[in-house]
């Protein structure tokens, strides 16, 4: 079996739309702002959990770790959309190198993705039982989704 034509045969006929270094800064501004969004949910869920386990001193902190816990939910929504483009950035540009890829790390990605699913998961339960006088028990499923990031 020879590399240089399993390779050919996987490539797409129709060649790249356009020019692939068009791709490739496209690819790079949308990995940006997932990026940005990442740390937006990351550091919104840590500073959630701090107000959470702080929130007996003041009640600044209650609202605090309410409104950060709505910020990352729907700092991870759109950490997923904008994660979905450089990945097809990355397919258009490296097609059949790409599904090689995919078929060597098919196993770790889906148990990533797994990871992510409890964490978010976790991470529901503690923003719909996070409100006013919630039981500090509750801040457990917030750790769990932390950790599973």
């Amino acid at each position: 079996m020879d590399i240089g034509i399993v390779m050919n045969t996987m490539r797409d006929p129709a060649g790249v739309p356009a020019h692939p270094v068009l791709f490739q800064a496209l690819m790079v501004f949308t990995w940006v702002f997932h990026i940005a969004f990442v740390h937006l949910t990351l550091g919104a869920a840590g500073l959630s959990i701090y107000a959470f386990h702080k929130r007996a001193e003041n009640p600044n902190w209650e609202r605090l770790s309410i409104a950060m816990t709505k910020v990352a939910k729907v700092g991870v929504s759109l950490l997923i959309v904008l994660g979905v483009a450089p990945l097809l950035f990355t397919q258009v540009i490296y097609d059949p190198q790409w599904y090689a890829s995919n078929v060597l790390s098919g196993r770790w990605t889906i148990a990533f993705i797994f990871t992510l699913i409890v964490a978010y998961c976790a991470w529901f339960v503690f923003y719909y039982a996070n409100h006013e006088g919630a039981k500090r028990h509750i801040g457990l499923y917030a750790w769990v989704a932390l950790a599973g990031c």
